[in-house]
């Protein structure tokens, strides 16, 4: 090198995504990308600016011989009750909720 150089290096870190529910207990989430679904309590680390899909199922459990309807979410960038999918953009933490009743 015949002069001095400056390198900057920006980097963008994870944001974390926490997915509850409420009135239902241990929920399968799915999500598009595939690798942020799980089971109602869980958080995944995510890059930033990420967009996620996540689908509630229409019944869960409150308690083995206990059916809960899906009724909406919480906490998300855009939801579509019908479909029972909430959209992030994760710009930022997200914290959402499945809501059951």
């Amino acid at each position: 090198m015949s002069a001095n150089k400056t390198v900057t290096a920006n980097y963008a870190w994870p944001k974390v995504l926490t997915v509850r529910s409420s009135g239902a207990f241990w929920v399968p989430i799915s999500a598009d990308p595939s690798q942020y679904s799980g089971r109602t309590d869980y958080r995944r680390n995510v890059r930033s600016n990420t967009s996620i899909m996540l689908t509630a199922p229409e019944k869960a459990r409150r308690w083995w011989f206990d059916w809960r309807t899906f009724s909406s979410w919480r906490g998300c960038d855009e939801t579509n009750a019908e479909t029972r999918i909430c959209t992030v953009n994760m710009s930022s933490n997200k914290r959402v909720t499945a809501v059951y009743r």
